[in-house]
């Protein structure tokens, strides 16, 4: 009887804060948010509410298994992690209403058509000014962190991949730290015939102390929902918000176009003229990046605002351009 005493009272707390936010949808209605976009949000929201109660259920399982002595510390724990999940779960639908808000979508669902996208050659000989795909250039980078010099390696490579019967261009992307690999992806790009540059998905294998630990991260457009996105326009417009890629909950990166005339200066050069974007993602509210792309070299630096008071922002910068002869 207390268990389904229990049961239904956590449905009716998620009944609730559904309601919650079909109320604050309402408020909403001055920046036009079509109701799909926000019914998406909402989903979301509660299928990772769900997701962040049964986490406390199972840790409040395993306090139930402790001495009685330890067992206060332990529900405590549990307790406090449930109300900052709820806290960050917010965030998220915020976030999420505020893309639907700057994107003015209904839903969306990019229709693709392969016949509206170049192939691999036609894409070398008219590459995208700020994205440009080029077999056999390799972009290097460099950052400093607290764990150590972190280097990024971004080969367009001539090898290719179908996606959507679209026939996507495979980039090598490798990340160091002293020389330890920490992250080894391959992503797939493509361009249409417009001249935009579009994001089809990535493997992306992570590392710790040389050995794979997990795939995070990767997605494939046409798979469990996946959509592909654009990464870079051929003539961006200022104010213009943008998905680069989306699965729901794994990938829903966005991009936004700040400026089409920044300076900006690396240890490989000083540009002119640059393209200045705002990326960020529901999925992390409280994070952004900064990106900067110099016509016809591409991207050409981030900077990541330091989180807290009195740290330094991390800067990402170009440091050499490899081409093969």
């Amino acid at each position: 009887m207390n268990t389904i005493l229990s049961i239904s009272s956590k449905m009716k707390r998620i009944a609730v804060i559904a309601i919650a936010l079909f109320a604050f949808g309402s408020q909403i209605a001055e920046a036009k948010v079509s109701w799909d976009c926000r019914l998406s949000a909402i989903k979301a929201f509660l299928a990772e509410l769900s997701e962040a109660s049964s986490d406390r259920d199972f840790e409040l399982a395993k306090a139930y298994t402790l001495p009685p002595e330890e067992r206060p510390d332990a529900i405590a724990e549990a307790n406090d992690a449930w109300g900052e999940a709820r806290g960050e779960l917010w965030d998220r639908y915020h976030a999420r209403i505020d893309v639907c808000a700057g994107t003015g979508e209904t839903y969306y669902h990019p229709e693709i058509d392969p016949e509206d996208f170049l192939s691999p050659a036609e894409v070398a000989e008219n590459p995208n000014p700020y994205r440009p795909l080029v077999p056999g250039t390799t972009f290097v980078y460099e950052s400093d962190t607290e764990d150590g010099l972190e280097t990024i390696r971004v080969e367009v490579t001539d090898d290719t991949k179908e996606i959507l019967g679209v026939e996507c261009i495979v980039v090598h992307d490798v990340v160091t730290i002293e020389g330890e690999v920490i992250e080894d992806t391959f992503d797939w790009f493509t361009q249409d015939t417009g001249g935009n540059v579009w994001y089809f998905g990535e493997i992306s294998f992570n590392y710790e102390d040389g050995e794979i630990v997990d795939i995070d991260g990767s997605w494939k457009a046409g798979t469990d929902g996946a959509k592909p996105g654009i990464i870079a326009f051929a003539s961006p417009e200022v104010d213009t918000v943008f998905r680069q890629e989306y699965l729901v909950g794994e990938a829903e990166d966005v991009g936004e176009v700040l400026s089409l005339d920044e300076s900006v200066s690396t240890p490989y050069g000083d540009f002119d003229g640059c393209l200045m974007t705002a990326d960020y993602t529901p999925l992390e509210p409280d994070v952004i990046e900064f990106k900067y792309y110099a016509p016809g070299v591409g991207f050409v630096k981030e900077v990541k605002p330091a989180e807290e008071e009195g740290e330094e922002d991390e800067v990402v910068e170009l440091v050499a351009i490899e081409v093969e002869e």
